[in-house]
């Protein structure tokens, strides 16, 4: 019998993935290489647009819906569009997590900010305050990255 499964089209636009622990400088590495009319998909940004609250509010009981929106959008880079180019910010500590993306057609950019550093820019930035778990955010990074 043949095998009749269609492969999974790969993103139709450029992709860059910028991956690291919280406090690494993803969304600043973005923002400081992004243009007009990119899209930019950050589990932050769908959290203030989904909850209307500051960034880095995280509340845990609309994490299900971020998640699904974030993975609607990426599904949605399969298709025609008129986008010029898509960052995806996420963590993604580990290789395969990755390596998915590269097979999908996506540049990876790692910013393997030492740990120090990101708790450091984490407790200078106000707006992480609401929240208290990014120290083991960041060094569950660390204990699970793979170069």
């Amino acid at each position: 019998m043949a095998n009749t499964t269609q492969p999974k089209p790969m993103f139709t636009i450029p992709v860059t993935v910028v991956c690291g622990p919280p406090g690494a400088g993803k969304t600043t590495y973005v923002t400081e290489h992004a243009e007009l009319g990119d899209l930019i998909i950050d589990v932050d940004g769908i959290y203030m647009a989904l909850s209307g609250q500051p960034m880095y509010s995280r509340p845990q009981e609309l994490l299900s819906f971020v998640l699904h929106a974030r993975q609607a959008i990426i599904e949605r880079l399969r298709s025609r569009s008129n986008v010029r180019k898509a960052w995806l910010i996420t963590t993604a500590a580990k290789k395969p997590e990755r390596e998915v993306y590269v097979r999908d057609g996506a540049d990876v950019v790692v910013l393997a900010t030492p740990a120090a550093e990101c708790l450091k820019r984490i407790a200078a930035d106000e707006r992480r305050s609401t929240w208290d778990g990014w120290t083991d955010l960041v060094t569950e990074w660390w204990a699970s990255y793979e170069e």
